[in-house]
């Protein structure tokens, strides 16, 4: 074994692992795009998709399809489009959103 193979295993067992001590809360769920989506998704008027990629960092084709993927979960999102005005994707108030975390 190479000196820079032994100084690497060290660093690494030397870091902190996902072990919790008992007594200690869970942990709590990755804030995840998906997870960011629905959020954003979930506010009261909604939000466009430019919103969106740009609060996410994705171009328009990702946009629209992680908001079809969340359809695909069975998640209602519905659309909303004024005359002038960028269409609005906002998420059903009834959405089961434990579905899709």
């Amino acid at each position: 074994m190479t000196a820079s193979r032994k100084k690497t295993i060290a660093a690494s067992a030397a870091k902190p692992g996902k072990e919790r001590l008992k007594g200690t809360s869970a942990p709590s769920p990755r804030q995840t795009k998906k997870n960011q989506l629905i959020d954003l998704l979930s506010e009261g008027s909604g939000t466009d998709a430019a919103t969106l990629g740009k609060k996410l960092g994705w171009q328009p084709h990702t946009t629209r399809a992680a908001i079809t993927g969340l359809r695909k979960l069975g998640m209602a999102v519905l659309t909303e489009k004024e005359k002038g005005q960028p269409t609005r994707y906002r998420l059903a108030p009834d959405a089961n959103l434990e579905k899709a975390r």
